[in-house]
């Protein structure tokens, strides 16, 4: 599909007049220093703030070819791409489980489950429910000799270069969670990264993408100004602020998928299961 020229048709069609905004988790600096050498070559990287002020109105033209990247959850492996982040004169947006950094607690998604099937079952029943489990059975993998996230003093070195906004306390999925317990995801991680950074926080990712009504209402009620979801697709003035679509880019040395990924094309075949 690459050599086939449908990546930079893609691009013409879909991305040139739009903002494609990209997500990844724990990608290494190898393979985000040459990433970002094509994405520069290809798009024009804006910040969060463009972004921000395009879906308010306040800016109304933007380069062709936009693109934000972000990352979720705030691993620990995100500070060793600060210097590819300072030579490229770039400012990536990353979501931070504001409960998870500064300690040595483990991202519960990241205990080695039996099977996947198990773990993907856990993001789907009541979120009291995955508690319990992971509490009783898994609790010695919450926490580990080294940390799985940033530590404070990291955040605080990157915070000149770097976007931190929210991504909740705990990562639940939090359509399962209670309206107490998701209020409180929500607003307490606002308050805890405003308080580390001294910025304000005013972007918020769902964990694993899913939401529904009552948390676009709570981001909002809390000052929320956008919420970033896993949903593939393009930004353009008519884009919800509080559903903004992502394309996922894995820690990929493949350039012909990257170039798919960013291209919106490798979730078209995802999505049509052409893969």
């Amino acid at each position: 599909m690459r050599y086939c020229r449908f990546p930079e048709i893609s691009r013409f069609l879909f991305q040139k007049k739009r903002i494609t905004v990209l997500y990844y988790h724990d990608i290494s600096n190898d393979n985000f220093k040459w990433q970002v050498e094509y994405l520069k070559a290809h798009y024009n990287i804006i910040d969060l703030i463009t972004l921000r002020d395009f879906l308010n109105g306040e800016k109304q033209n933007l380069p062709d070819y936009s693109l934000l990247i972000t990352f979720d959850d705030g691993h620990i492996g995100n500070y060793q791409l600060l210097e590819t982040i300072k030579a490229n004169k770039i400012r990536p947006v990353i979501f931070l489980t504001a409960s998870i950094i500064g300690t040595n607690n483990a991202f519960w998604f990241k205990i080695p489950f039996a099977n996947n099937s198990f773990k993907d079952n856990l993001k789907r029943i009541p979120d009291n429910e995955r508690r319990a489990i992971l509490e009783t059975g898994y609790k010695q993998f919450l926490t580990k000799n080294i940390p799985d996230a940033l530590t404070f003093e990291q955040i605080q070195e990157m915070a000149g270069f770097v976007d931190f906004q929210s991504h909740t306390m705990d990562h639940p999925c939090l359509p399962n969670s209670d309206d107490t317990i998701a209020e409180y995801e929500i607003s307490n991680s606002k308050v805890v990264i405003e308080g580390l950074v001294s910025k304000p926080v005013y972007a918020f990712a769902y964990p694993n993408g899913n939401y529904c009504d009552r948390d676009i209402n709570l981001l909002i009620k809390h000052g929320y100004k956008l919420a970033f979801s896993a949903k593939g697709g393009f930004v353009n003035k008519n884009t919800n602020p509080h559903t903004i679509p992502r394309l996922s880019i894995n820690d990929t040395n493949n350039l012909g998928e990257f170039i798919l990924r960013t291209s919106g094309i490798w979730h078209l075949m995802k999505k049509v299961k052409i893969k």
